[in-house]
Order: C-alpha cells, then sequence, then structure tokens
C-alpha cells in the first residue's frame, strides 16, 4: 500500500516552496513576448540559429503582424516551408537536424504542421529554414526585410518590415544595468587610423543605449598594440556625455597586435577591486581585425578573466584567427563570437552586443549579500541576471530573501536553464516594499549553480510620498528547514526536517534523486512509511 505525501506548511517565517516548472516555449498557441524571448534565447543559445543579428525577433513581429494566424505558428511557417526542411534534414541539414533532436528531442522529420503551434517548435523550424534558404543573414535591418520579402513571405512589406524593427529597437531593455563593461579596442597597424574611427563610434552607439551611472552601468577602455594601455577607467566619468567625449578623445596608435597584455591588464587593473556600494556583472568587448602575436597568451589570458567571474564577447573584423577568438569568447562561444567582413559591418551590431551585454550573468556566492541595486527612477523595467554559486553549503538548501524600497521585484530561479523568465522558470516570488519575498530553494543530489533573473520596476502609487532612492537587497543564506508534512490516508499532520523528507523521497522508486528540488510542492505517491524516518 502506497501513502501520499502533500507538503502542508513550511515552518520558518511563513517561507512559501514554489516550484511551476513553468515553459511558455512549450504551450501550443502561446504568443507572448516573454514566449518569443525565451524560445530565440533557447535556438541561440544551443547554436542552432546562434549568429541571427537580430532577425529571428524581427521576424517574429513581422509574420505575425502581416499574416493571420495559422497552424504555423508564431512564425507562421507554411506547409511548403515545412516540408522543406524536413526534406532538408536529410541533405544539407542533416547535423543540424541531429544538433535539434538531441539539444531538444525533437525529430524534425516527423514534425507536422499543427505541432508548431508550440513556440519553439515553430521557433526551429523557422530557424532551419533561414539556414536552408537565408543564409548567411545578413546584418542590415533594410537588407533582412528583402531577404524576408524574397525568401519567407513574399507578399511582405519591406518598409512595414523596418518600421517595425525600429519599433523594436525602441524598447530599453538596459534600464538601470548593473554592469562594469569594458571594451578592449585593437590599434595596431594593421587596423588603419579611419577603422578605429568606426570602432569608436560603435563604442559611443552601444554607450548611448546604457545608463551610465556610479550604481548602474560603468565603462572603461583599454586599447593595444604592441602594448597595451588604460585609456580610461571604472567610474571615472559618471555620466553618459563625459563616457561619450572620453572615448572621442581616444587617439589610435599603430603597431603590433598583443591582445593578451591587453587582456592580462584588464585582470589586474580593471577588474582587480571595485569602489560599488553593489555588486554588478563584469564584461569584457574585444575589438581586433587580426590575429595576435601569440594565440597560447591570449587565450590563456581570456581564461584567467573567465576564472573571475568576467563574461566575454569578441568581436573579429575582416581577418582575425576564429579559433583564438572562440576559445576567448565565453560560452557558448557560438553567441560570444561575432566575424565580421569589414569594418563598415560593425555598427550593425550594436542592439546585438547591447542586448547581450545588459543580460551578462552577475555571479553571488551563497552568504555573500547583493545590497543597494538601484530600481530605474523612470516608468521602466530593470532585468538583472544571477547566478548563485555554493548552494550546497547548508544539509538541505539556500534562503533567498528579497526586500525592497518603493518598487516591486519579481524572482524567477531555475538551476536547468541559465536565464529562467516568465516564460521558463522554476520557481518564482515577488516581492513588495511592504511585503518581502521569501524563496527556500532546495539542495540539488548534485553540486550546480542556481539561476535567477531578478525584474524590478519603481513602484508609483500618488497615495506615498515620493521615492528618490527606489531599491533592491538581496540576502543568500544556506540553511535548512523544518517541513509539515500531512498524511493524505488518516489527515494526520507529522513534522519533519528537509533532510527527513529527502531521506523519504531518495527511497521511493516513484522519485528520481535529481527531482528532489520539486518535490515539496507536488504530491507524490511514496512508499509506506510511518513516520518521518
Amino acid at each position: 500500500m502506497s501513502i501520499k505525501y502533500l507538503l502542508f506548511v513550511v515552518i520558518c517565517l511563513g517561507i512559501a516552496r514554489h516550484a511551476y516548472a513553468v515553459d511558455l516555449t512549450l504551450k501550443p498557441g502561446e504568443t507572448s513576448n516573454a514566449a518569443i524571448d525565451a524560445t530565440i534565447k533557447k535556438i541561440r543559445d544551443n547554436c542552432i540559429l546562434a549568429q541571427d543579428y537580430f532577425f529571428l525577433k524581427r521576424l517574429s513581429v513581422a509574420q505575425m503582424n502581416s499574416i493571420a494566424a495559422t497552424t504555423g505558428g508564431i512564425w507562421r511557417v507554411t506547409s511548403a516551408q515545412l516540408t522543406t526542411v524536413r526534406n532538408a534534414c536529410n541533405g544539407i541539414l542533416k547535423t543540424k537536424c541531429n544538433e535539434v533532436k538531441t539539444e531538444f528531442n525533437v525529430d524534425v522529420s516527423t514534425l507536422t504542421i499543427s505541432d508548431l503551434q508550440k513556440p519553439l517548435y515553430s521557433g526551429l523550424a523557422m530557424s532551419l529554414f533561414i539556414l536552408n534558404s537565408v543564409s548567411p543573414v545578413p546584418l542590415q535591418k533594410a537588407k533582412q526585410a528583402q531577404s524576408w520579402k524574397t525568401h519567407i513571405n513574399s507578399n511582405g512589406d519591406t518598409t512595414e518590415f523596418v518600421t517595425w524593427s525600429n519599433e523594436l529597437e525602441q524598447l530599453n531593455d538596459c534600464a538601470g544595468a548593473q554592469m562594469d563593461l569594458l571594451f578592449l579596442i585593437d590599434s595596431s597597424g594593421s587596423v588603419g587610423k579611419d577603422n578605429f574611427i568606426k570602432t569608436l563610434e560603435f563604442l559611443n552607439n552601444i554607450v548611448s543605449n546604457l545608463d551610465i551611472g556610479e550604481e548602474e552601468t560603468r565603462v572603461a577602455v583599454i586599447r593595444f598594440s604592441h602594448f597595451a594601455i588604460v585609456s580610461f577607467n571604472l567610474g571615472k566619468y559618471s555620466t553618459k556625455t563625459a563616457v561619450t567625449s572620453a572615448i572621442n578623445a581616444i587617439y589610435y596608435d599603430g603597431g603590433l597586435t598583443h591582445t593578451d597584455l591587453a587582456l592580462d591588464l584588464a585582470r589586474t587593473d580593471i577588474f582587480a577591486t571595485t569602489t560599488r556600494k553593489s555588486i554588478a556583472a563584469k564584461v569584457l568587448v574585444l575589438v581586433t581585425d587580426g590575429q595576435s602575436r601569440s594565440e597560447a597568451k591570449t587565450v590563456a589570458a581570456a581564461k584567467k578573466l573567465k576564472d573571475m567571474g568576467v563574461t566575454i564577447f569578441t568581436i573579429g573584423v575582416v581577418n582575425p584567427r576564429k579559433s583564438e577568438l572562440m576559445a576567448s569568447a565565453s560560452e557558448p562561444n557560438c553567441t560570444h563570437f561575432i566575424d565580421l567582413k569589414s569594418y563598415d559591418d560593425i555598427d550593425f551590431i550594436v542592439k546585438e552586443i547591447k542586448t547581450e551585454t545588459c543580460k551578462a550573468v552577475l555571479n553571488a556566492e551563497n552568504g555573500v549579500d547583493h545590497s543597494n541595486n538601484p530600481i530605474p527612477k523612470a516608468d521602466t523595467t530593470k532585468e538583472q541576471v544571477v547566478d548563485v554559486t555554493k548552494t550546497i553549503q547548508s544539509n538541505s538548501g539556500t534562503m533567498i530573501t528579497v526586500s525592497v524600497q518603493c518598487g516591486e521585484v519579481t524572482v524567477y530561479g531555475a538551476y536547468n536553464n541559465n536565464q529562467p523568465s516568465l516564460a521558463s522558470y522554476d520557481y518564482m516570488i515577488t516581492a513588495t516594499d511592504t511585503n518581502p519575498g521569501k524563496l527556500y530553494i532546495v539542495k540539488p543530489t548534485y553540486p550546480s549553480t542556481f539561476h535567477l533573473t531578478i525584474i524590478s520596476r519603481r513602484r508609483i502609487d500618488p497615495r506615498i510620498s515620493t521615492c528618490h532612492n527606489p531599491q533592491y537587497n538581496v540576502s543568500f543564506e544556506a540553511t535548512d528547514a523544518s517541513i509539515k508534512v500531512k498524511y493524505a490516508q488518516n489527515n494526520k499532520e507529522v513534522l519533519c526536517s528537509s533532510d527527513d523528507l529527502k531521506d523519504i523521497l531518495e527511497k521511493s522508486k516513484s522519485i528520481q534523486p535529481v527531482n528532489f528540488r520539486i518535490s515539496f510542492v507536488l504530491g507524490y505517491e511514496l512508499a509506506e512509511i510511518k513516520k518521518c524516518r
């Protein structure tokens, strides 16, 4: 005889245990922006269509705006396009289709048009169609619009495509980003002064879309050739105008390409210390046109930076050594390395670099508070991605507490999703000024990093006085919790510790230990046990 256990109450301070395991990318008929963004992220992060230059996002809007809802899903994939993809899976796209099957357990050869009601399936089908028919994806919006009309939607209006794309880019997805952003720019002889100026314009275009400030985004620049020198350090300039002026004042050197010296200087100078009150994501964007004097030294120097939590994007222009820049970039390197044919193209990747850098991961250790995090004072939403390491210090798990001043905060969490969101998460809590959020994360049965996405927004309430310093704090504490369990059989309540429950669950043949983190909320049929142990 089996007994069903059901979580009844968590004793510690009324803490809620959330384990929703939500994934809107697999929900038929879902068309929300959250589902679209989560779908694109899955496709990019698994290197199916890594360098799409924002095309897949623009395409989702254009297709939904110009074609009535059909069984082709968000990307309005037609039966003919799906047939083309299935046929290509036996030929030119065989390797890529095998990757889709491995990463997503989706056999493209058996997909039906009705399957594409799921956002992920629609996105995968369109991505494969693009690889078969449009590749390489153009960088410019106007050329993407023409490719859309030529290969995907012959009735499409290219002018409207560009208009919709411009509207997308009006959204400030970098509002209040807490980031220390370092540009490493190649000033060697092969670049030339004209191309060096184009690099500076690229930097300014990225900065123009950021919130510059001591507790928001700080910018630094290192230029390198046969030597490396700090043009200006983090925090030296605290306004957008000042940063732009400083970038324009950087001069061209000429000489050899010692990329490793610049990376070492970044580690020992720029990222060595911080004067911030709050912690921030560390991001490095490397722009180079050629091959460094030593690939081995460059890759080794980049590894040291990545080991200290720096996210590295590499941009190779004209004739880079791809192996070097891919090895130097953060994982997945298919999304952190961009290969450009000309410096004339560099301005077309501003949107992609800006969006990706703003979502770079902030690393926080268990037990180290994430404090004084500014919330945008304007009516905008801020997104911060945090990886909590060392979540296995306690016997059972980690307590995450969120407190807010003049704002509203929603936190999404997951172990197996490196950027949880409204569309895809396992845990979720909300917090306001008067109601702090508390989340108890159960220790996994294997060492793991817990991923958080923190969405914050200023609280606009005419009934309260104006708040000049909206912010939130997040604390991480390794802790154990006691849990009340109710026997469904006879309605008897028994107090069990989390270790007791873990012992019960791991003895149960119906529960895999890896799923222990979600077992507190859902009822399961367990082996007959009359007491906690």
